[in-house]
């Protein structure tokens, strides 16, 4: 330090030099900290962002209406065409009158690994022994016969029609569960598809084609009604459980499923060229121990009017 009065107020501009400069560095250290805090906050959102964007799935049931609000708060999400094909897409869901093929798929193949403990025991599921006593009553030919299980699952269909069958395929959405009937050894053939779709490009026939609590997945049966018209041989009848409904048509209920009415299902199968032939109340499993109200249902094909 310089001694004397000159020394003095070197040294006292010194002291002011110095505490700007601290003052200018922790102010720049302040801007820095915000600047910093202000980028991971925006990081931050454009992350959560991205996870409504990915997460928020309107291939769920019920799920559409909640994906499009979380998507409607994000007018500035980047890139703005991927954020308008989930719009678009649950949009489509939202209408659609049956469940995503995508969403079914993860369901069992999540459920797979204890899905016949679970369902034979809690849930009583007994709509492959329902749909036997039906087709004892209605279907005329009961040996020798060519089956196709749609929704088959782990087989339990197959099972219930083992001494009626000379051969049984079965067709599932879940590859999991496709491996749990195949290993039960009484299918010929599996495949792993969506029923509507797998309906219209077979070519083979069928003498009696079941589903066993699947068609709860399915609003509309138009085109499921239209594919098993078209794979059945003459005198072929299809047997299958359905959930009842309250409404005029069909809905979806309180667990994702669909029901349906038995007025629908009259209609539906006389404008798809069917008759019924048998259609009983049935439960086909249980819920919180009580019964689900249901309906088994047999259609045979309308005989053709003989040419004079």
């Amino acid at each position: 330090v310089v001694s004397g009065p000159a020394g003095c107020g070197k040294t006292h501009l010194a002291h002011v030099w110095q505490e700007r400069s601290g003052a200018a560095i922790r102010r720049a250290a302040a801007l820095d900290a915000e600047s910093v805090a202000k980028g991971r906050e925006a990081k931050v959102r454009e992350e959560s962002i991205a996870l409504v964007v990915e997460d928020a799935d309107p291939r769920l049931p019920g799920e559409a209406e909640r994906a499009l609000a979380e998507f409607a708060a994000l007018d500035d999400y980047e890139p703005a065409d991927v954020l308008a094909e989930k719009v678009t897409e649950a949009r489509r869901m939202q209408v659609a009158a049956r469940s995503d093929p995508r969403y079914v798929r993860h369901l069992f193949d999540q459920f797979s690994v204890d899905y016949e403990a679970r369902m034979l025991g809690p849930l009583a599921y007994r709509a492959p022994a329902v749909l036997r006593e039906l087709a004892a009553l209605v279907v005329p030919v009961q040996a020798n016969l060519e089956i196709l299980d749609l929704g088959c699952g782990t087989g339990l269909a197959a099972a219930a029609f083992a001494d009626w069958a000379t051969a049984t395929d079965g067709v599932d959405l879940s590859p999991a569960m496709i491996e749990k009937a195949r290993a039960r050894g009484l299918y010929r053939e599996l495949s792993v598809a969506d029923l509507e779709s797998y309906l219209e490009i077979t070519s083979r026939r069928y003498d009696l084609i079941v589903a066993a609590d699947t068609l709860v997945y399915l609003g509309d049966l138009a085109r499921v009604f239209a594919g098993v018209r078209q794979c059945l041989r003459a005198g072929g009848q299809f047997l299958f459980t359905v959930e009842k409904a309250d409404a005029q048509d069909f809905e979806r209920g309180p667990k994702r499923r669909w029901r349906h009415s038995e007025n629908y299902l009259r209609a539906a199968a006389t404008a798809a060229g069917f008759e019924i032939a048998g259609l009983i109340a049935a439960s086909p499993r249980n819920e919180a121990n009580i019964a689900v109200d249901g309906l088994a249902v047999a259609l045979a094909l309308v005989a053709s009017p003989a040419r004079t």
